[in-house]
């Protein structure tokens, strides 16, 4: 059985796609500055700490480290707003006196 959607329910679903793309985006940036910045400054300094494995290796896990950093961007709080919503007015629809069926006695 297909679930239903509101049309605000799949517009929010396809703004937080198109974040998550963007999300995805500034994090290569922001490991391409990583690079860059290691070649740059951290591999001429002597008390800096050097690369784990490799600068491009390091450069590549500090993806993952600003997407977790970035995450902030989607907004999880809106998703259970609205969801809390639907809960609020599923009560107030099955409690109220005026949307009663006598034909079908529901």
């Amino acid at each position: 059985m297909r679930s239903k959607l509101s049309r605000v329910e799949g517009l929010m679903s396809k703004f937080i796609v198109v974040i998550l793309f963007i999300q995805a985006i500034l994090c290569v940036f922001c490991a391409i500055g990583f690079k860059q910045f290691y070649d740059d400054i951290v591999s001429k300094q002597m008390f800096l700490p050097k690369a784990i494995i490799s600068p491009t290796a390091d450069a590549a896990l500090s993806y993952f480290t600003y997407m977790l950093l970035l995450n902030t961007m989607i907004p999880i709080s809106l998703i259970i707003s609205l969801e809390m919503v639907k809960l609020i007015q599923g009560y107030f629809i099955s409690v109220d006196c005026d949307m009663y069926s006598e034909v079908r006695d529901k």
